[in-house]
């Protein structure tokens, strides 16, 4: 429907009053710019049970983030849609719901949007492939965020990171900070507590 331009915002109106709790939009031409599409999120009381949204292939402006950052999202995928960091600062109010985050294909996101992805306390898996976030980048992400350390769960890092950690050794010892890598991080949990029987 996207790729075919049947997505149009009266269309999406039509939705709203359903309580619907997952929407994909999309795969979308390349560079379509589905602004207009995306106020519909603006109204409250539009899309109130939505908690997994999926965009993928458009041009998403941090403007038109606003709307979609007022959902009780748990679930987000922005895919391909020249995110930058001014769009990675939208999705700010989305912190205390959001679980999982993927911000796949977006070359314009790199270590500068990472301040903003520490805000999620709740963030159990996170897609970096096809973004520019290095090494070190990630490595300060999980210094300055240390629930993150034990809270993510599952994480799909760029390429050139993946490759990176590929050619280390597996750790014997803990590493000072400087050596610490982002599997090593993210692997580290805290110990549950004992479940009362």
């Amino acid at each position: 429907m996207a790729r075919a331009g049947f997505w149009t915002p009266p269309l999406l109106d039509l939705f709203a009053p359903f309580r619907l709790t997952s929407l994909c939009l999309g795969p979308f031409r390349p560079w379509q710019d589905i602004s207009a599409l995306l106020e519909t999120f603006t109204n409250p009381a539009n899309f109130a049970a939505l908690i997994s949204l999926s965009i993928a292939g458009a041009f998403v402006s941090p403007a038109a983030l606003l709307g979609v950052a007022t959902l009780p999202l748990e679930h987000l995928e922005l895919i391909n849609t020249s995110l930058d960091l001014a769009g990675v600062g939208c999705l700010v109010p989305l912190a205390p719901t959001l679980a999982m985050l993927s911000l796949q294909g977006n070359a314009m996101i790199d270590d500068s949007a990472l301040p903003f992805l520490s805000c999620f306390p709740h963030l159990l898996f996170l897609d970096l492939l096809g973004t520019f976030v290095t090494v070190p980048g990630l490595i300060k992400f999980l210094q300055r965020a240390p629930e993150l350390q034990s809270d993510l769960k599952n994480i799909c890092p760029p390429l050139a990171v993946q490759k990176w950690l590929v050619s280390r050794p597996s750790l014997r010892a803990p590493l000072s900070s400087a050596e610490l890598t982002w599997k090593d991080a993210c692997s580290r949990r805290r110990p549950r507590a004992p479940s009362s029987s």
